[in-house]
């Protein structure tokens, strides 16, 4: 009876361990909770959150496709529509990158297509007769970062007037928990380059803080991170729409914010446009 018991609570435990450590960024966590009950899942609890989880596979670009588009794809997400390369510019792009000996290997294949190119593995490349290890990994890197066109991005300016600027730092690279939680003396603020995460509730409450300054180095930004901001009207993030798009925002990030809130991201000339 105990035993049934035993098994029952442990694996309450370890799924509960597991959603919590996969929350945090890292794999696993399951036996924690099934081994250790309730002390595995404060072991959980006060591990720290995983700065570059946002770089995991839910990072990558989703891919779909559109009847009327003539290069038969878009690359997709909140804030972008982005051109994908032809078959053609596929073997112009192959030749510039000084892989042109592999180019005739991928046509026999028929693996011009950039969702195709995208979705290949290490092993796949070593099959077209990539012998070199660090060519198969160059290659599936360039395919990651690479294989796109941005599109110009016709966007309203951004003419908002920025005062009271205080620039703010954090410890190895993060602003944790609750660091400037209920500052009302905070009203602008540049978040220096460097920092990429904001921890959970970092300014909720800042009753006062009109604007954010976010560097390009952010990638992720916690749960109500800037919530019950009521007069926050501006996040500016330095890099481009598609970086912006890469950076995880947690729940209720932006919630409880003044009802003229914006974001503006660069764009190609320098100049800040509101998205």
């Amino acid at each position: 009876m105990w035993f049934f018991i035993y098994i029952i609570l442990g694996l309450i435990c370890g799924f509960v361990t597991k959603s919590m450590n996969e929350e945090k960024g890292y794999e696993g966590g399951f036996w924690w909770g099934f081994f250790l009950d309730i002390l595995g899942i404060i072991v959980i609890a006060v591990r720290p959150y995983n700065p570059d989880r946002n770089k995991s596979k839910d990072a990558h670009i989703p891919v779909t496709r559109k009847d009327n588009d003539p290069y038969g794809l878009y690359v997709k997400t909140d804030f972008m529509r982005t051109e994908i390369m032809t078959e053609d510019e596929i073997d112009e792009w192959f030749k510039e990158k000084g892989y042109e000996d592999y180019l005739q290997s991928f046509k026999d294949n028929d693996l011009l297509d950039v969702k195709i190119l995208k979705s290949l593995t290490e092993d796949d490349l070593e099959k077209l007769g990539i012998t070199s290890m660090g060519k198969r990994k160059a290659l599936l890197l360039l395919f990651s970062n690479e294989l796109y066109k941005e599109t110009e991005y016709e966007g309203e300016k951004d003419s908002y007037v920025i005062q009271d600027v205080q620039t703010l730092s954090g410890v190895n690279g993060q602003i944790q928990k609750k660091t400037y939680w209920n500052r009302n003396d905070l009203k602008s603020v540049i978040i220096e380059e460097g920092i990429h995460y904001i921890g959970v509730e970092a300014f909720k409450g800042c009753k006062n803080l009109k604007c954010v300054i976010l560097p390009v180095s952010i990638s992720s930004i916690d749960n109500s991170a800037f919530e019950d901001c009521p007069n926050l009207e501006r996040i500016r993030f330095l890099g481009n729409k598609q970086q912006w798009a890469l950076v995880r925002r947690g729940l209720c990030w932006d919630n409880n914010v003044s009802p003229d809130f914006k974001i503006s991201v660069r764009s190609k000339d320098g100049s800040d446009i509101i998205l």
